[in-house]
């Protein structure tokens, strides 16, 4: 996702050390994370980076400097889909994500081939512990207050 990003990793995390807080906590960056932890594979001091983007987000979102952007209308979709159905459900997750940025055909030429490779599942994922899955999102609620 570093080409869909304002900051770079190693970059944010060094304004945190210089005290640019809301630098970082105002960038794309920490909604474009895809929590892949390449950078954390790559990083020679082991920073655990997802965690220290997740904790930003939770501040942005506190703060309520949580721009109305795409990749914070992606993070809520995904979220969604997670509370749903206890694991991501693409289709679901994308045409919530597609209603609400307004951009419904923006990748439909992709569709046929990643249903046709199976990278789209057309039905929920099944066997997922939903209850359980609920729970921590009611107690991350509950947190919160």
């Amino acid at each position: 996702m570093h080409f869909e990003t304002d900051l770079l990793p190693h970059q944010m995390l060094r304004l945190i050390q210089l005290g640019a807080r809301e630098e970082v906590i105002d960038s794309l960056a920490i909604w474009t994370c895809a929590s892949c932890e390449t950078c954390v594979s790559r990083c020679p001091m082991g920073v655990r980076t997802p965690e220290v983007i997740d904790a930003l987000r939770a501040i942005a979102v506190r703060e309520r400097r949580a721009a109305a952007n795409r990749p914070t209308i992606f993070n809520n979709a995904f979220l969604a889909s997670v509370r749903r159905y206890g694991r991501v459900f693409e289709p679901g997750m994308l045409a919530a994500y597609k209603l609400r940025t307004g951009d419904l055909l923006g990748d439909a030429r992709k569709l046929p081939a990643a249903v046709a490779k199976g990278k789209l599942r057309l039905l929920p994922p099944r066997g997922a512990n939903r209850a359980s899955i609920r729970r921590i999102f009611r107690q991350v609620r509950e947190n919160k207050k």
